[in-house]
């Protein structure tokens, strides 16, 4: 985007040049508002009106802060008197974004309304940020595709009321964008027996989510083959995965059996982030699953090994490295310790109250307007059934 001319003194942005106003106020169709550092809000385009029903009089003068617009992301959280509001990051970080999913601003009547959105700064001869531009475009039957695709996609997770029957296990799943390639499936068995599988698909968004379909179909397949092994359940996937002939994509993918009377516990691993396990006391480790196997579909078919696990009395969680690569402002990943620290800290948390805090808090590490990648949490708890 290019450098708007504008007029400002030592206090920074106050007025458009007025050849640069009336060529934004002409625009049709997008919204467009302007604001100073402090988020007040300098100009207001015809559209905006148009979109809003806001007049320039209602807005300009007012800030952002003041939520007049209570704007709303896809997770529910307000933006306008956050730090993670789109703009206000654009002029901190000094850097323009289009955001890929929607936020709902409330118009003068009362309703909502979705658009999309881009940021960027505006610069001042010397490219330090004087202010804000936010770009908004209504978006309605696009956001009612995307919520049906995001409705499918969340019928590939298991029913949490069904799952917590066979078993004491919880999970939290948030995409990075509407749809995305994270996938946990848990289902019967043979003999009382459970079996879980947790994937991820290389990248995120649309294709990443029509490979989770095709990968989701051919796990409900396999569930008739009433398995015992987990390795089972990996050799199966890649086979199919070969077959499918797809060389722009690959998966990790951790597959489990379990037994809810014994709490023994059956892993194999397929180039995924290791669990966490928390002991009695509530102290956290990696657990150890040697070497495992590679990601699928990065080198063909493969074997994969299976290892034991005792978890009476224990916890295991599972998760989707977006959990662990999660970054600060800063650049700081969240890495394996810091998980640790969390898994511990909500030790006391039945599974899935656990599992939604992991994902919260690592999105709230980010501070930023999406998770920088899928993520999901999955906690099972070592209690007889």
């Amino acid at each position: 985007m290019k450098e708007i001319p504008v007029k400002f003194n030592t206090s920074g942005l106050t007025l458009l040049s007025s050849p640069v106003e009336e060529i934004l106020d002409g625009v049709a169709s997008l919204g467009i508002y302007i604001t100073d550092l402090e988020r007040k809000v300098v100009f207001w385009n015809r559209a905006a009106e148009e979109i809003t029903g806001y007049s320039r009089d209602d807005i300009v003068g007012s800030s952002c802060k003041d939520d007049i617009l209570c704007h709303v992301d896809r997770h529910g959280r307000g933006l306008c008197a956050s730090e993670v509001c789109p703009l206000y990051r654009c002029m901190v970080t000094n850097d323009a974004r289009r955001l890929s999913t929607f936020v709902f601003a409330k118009k003068k009547d009362g309703t909502r309304v979705p658009v999309i959105i881009s940021v960027s700064p505006i610069r001042d001869n010397e490219g330090r940020a004087i202010g804000g531009m936010e770009i908004f475009q209504e978006a309605v039957a696009e956001a009612q595709q995307w919520q049906l695709a995001r409705e499918v996609q969340h019928r590939f997770f298991p029913d949490p009321a069904l799952i917590s029957k066979l078993a004491p296990i919880g999970y939290d799943y948030c995409p990075a964008d509407e749809i995305g390639g994270d996938l946990f499936s848990f289902f019967p068995v043979k003999n009382g027996l459970v079996a879980g599988v947790i994937l991820d698909v290389s990248g995120h968004g649309t294709a990443s989510a029509l490979m989770v379909s095709f990968i989701r179909s051919t796990l409900f397949e396999f569930q008739q083959h009433q398995i015992e092994k987990p390795s089972g359940v990996l050799k199966y996937l890649a086979e199919r995965y070969e077959a499918f002939n797809v060389r722009s994509h690959h998966f990790t993918a951790q597959a489990f059996v379990y037994n809810p009377s014994t709490c023994d516990l059956i892993l194999s691993n397929a180039g995924h982030p290791l669990p966490v396990i928390i002991d009695a006391n509530g102290v956290p480790t990696m657990l150890d699953l040697g070497d495992g196997g590679p990601p699928i579909g990065l080198f063909g078919e493969t074997e994969f090994s299976d290892f034991s696990v005792r978890l009476k009395g224990c916890r295991i969680v599972f998760y989707s490295d977006g959990i662990i690569e999660s970054k600060s402002p800063s650049g700081r990943r969240i890495e394996e310790e810091g998980l640790r620290d969390m898994c511990s800290e909500t030790y006391s948390m039945k599974p899935a109250a656990a599992a939604k805090e992991l994902v919260k808090r690592a999105f709230a590490y980010a501070e930023s307007a999406d998770p920088q990648d899928d993520m999901t949490a999955i906690v099972l708890d070592g209690v007889p059934q």
